[in-house]
């Protein structure tokens, strides 16, 4: 009895310092906390979402939002409660890079790489941030007559799967996409067979499917799984005569409201990176 009494004292006081951490995070959430971000936004495409933490139902004080490292200011077009969770909102806030077709707002910000956001608030205050990488209007190489793209499908867990036909007979080259650096980020497989980027040298027929699956996978203490990710997997092809080419698509992961606190509480011990 004495020991059942030391198990129920001893998980008593677990639950305390749990509730204690939360109450402890809270309190210090004195501003919204942005998530890094990792993006490649491609010619064609006029939005961008950034997501940050903020306490539930705080009045949202944010005004702008400025790229300081190629001097532009995006405009802000909405701002929504992604997911409510406890103490805790996930918010996102919706720019336009691009109003109509202005080529001149175009070749300033073509192929340039924002690492960090200027955000001004109500009272005037203007704090710089670090929000990751986003490459904005990366050149779009796609090759859709040799291998044409069918079908995407996304599914739970980070998973995602692509299909495409080939109009030719041609070989597999490799898949790379904007973020290899990061290791352990993404796994790929070509019609079943794990790559990884490497040159998988899978010969297509024509007239055949070819699926490529990403699948994001985080290391189970990986800070990696709290960041925002929107990119593309470009998988690059030769037709057995020598023509080269390349297809591509778009890969994100899912944020998920139990991630909110484990967000917050590696960004507390300096390894959200």
């Amino acid at each position: 009895m004495r020991i059942k009494r030391n198990y129920m004292i001893f998980g008593l006081f677990l639950w305390i310092a749990a509730w204690i951490g939360n109450v402890y995070y809270f309190k210090v959430l004195k501003e919204p906390f942005f998530l890094k971000h990792y993006y490649e936004v491609r010619e064609g495409m006029q939005t961008i979402s950034l997501y940050y933490i903020d306490m539930a139902n705080r009045e949202d004080k944010i005004t702008s939002i400025y790229f300081p490292e190629i001097d532009y200011k995006p405009v802000i077009l909405n701002k929504t409660i992604s997911i409510h969770s406890g103490n805790y909102d996930l918010k996102s806030i919706e720019l336009n890079l691009l109003q109509g077709d202005d080529k001149e707002i175009l070749d300033k910000i073509k192929n340039t790489l924002v690492t960090k956001i200027e955000v001004e608030y109500k009272n005037g205050e203007k704090r710089v941030i670090d929000i990751g990488r986003i490459y904005i209007y990366t050149e779009n190489k796609i090759n859709s007559d040799i291998l044409s793209f069918r079908s995407i499908s996304s599914i739970s867990g980070g998973r995602t799967i692509a299909t495409f036909r080939a109009n030719d007979n041609l070989k597999i080259k490799k898949l790379n996409y904007e973020f290899m650096d990061m290791d352990g980020l993404l796994g790929l497989k070509v019609n079943g067979k794990v790559v990884n980027g490497d040159e998988p040298s899978t010969i297509i027929a024509k007239d055949e499917e070819l699926t490529v699956e990403a699948n994001f996978e985080f290391n189970k203490e990986s800070s990696m799984k709290y960041n925002v990710y929107n990119f593309f997997v470009n998988v690059e092809f030769e037709t057995l005569d020598g023509k080269m080419g390349v297809n591509s698509f778009a890969v994100n992961n899912q944020f998920i409201g139990k991630d909110i606190f484990n967000a917050l509480k590696y960004s507390k011990s300096g390894v959200n990176k």
